[in-house]
């Protein structure tokens, strides 16, 4: 249980990591950062800008794998627990087993008669 709060806490983080990071790239066409705005182009120098934006893209490249592969791995902790949970359950609710009666041992007569003996 305690899993599934860690697993889904790491992938909200991811999650705003990603968003964070595609924000900060530049667009291919417009050269214009989505939340920075205008070109880094004039304060960083060229060759600086471009690596900083090869970094952002091979980070937010790994954070994006990692995410998909954490949410593969959260479905699948998800899946066994229920399955475990599901056979705990069956294991411990069988219906109760009813014990055949028997029939042999019965006294009365099939015929409807009555014993005529009396007892002296």
């Amino acid at each position: 249980m305690a899993i599934e709060y860690v697993l889904g806490s790491i992938l909200i983080l991811l999650g705003i990591a990603l968003i964070v990071l595609v924000l900060l790239q530049k667009g291919k066409g417009n050269k214009m950062g989505a939340v920075a705005g205008g070109s880094s182009d004039t304060f960083f120098g060229k060759n600086q800008s471009t690596t900083k934006e090869k970094m952002l893209e091979r980070i937010t490249t790994i954070i994006a794998i990692v995410f998909v592969v954490l949410s593969i791995v959260t479905y699948l902790v998800q899946i066994g627990i229920n399955r475990s949970s599901a056979a705990n359950t069956n294991t411990n609710s069988e219906p109760a087993v009813v014990q055949p009666t028997d029939t042999t041992a019965d006294t009365t007569d099939t015929a409807g008669t009555t014993d005529t003996t009396e007892a002296e």
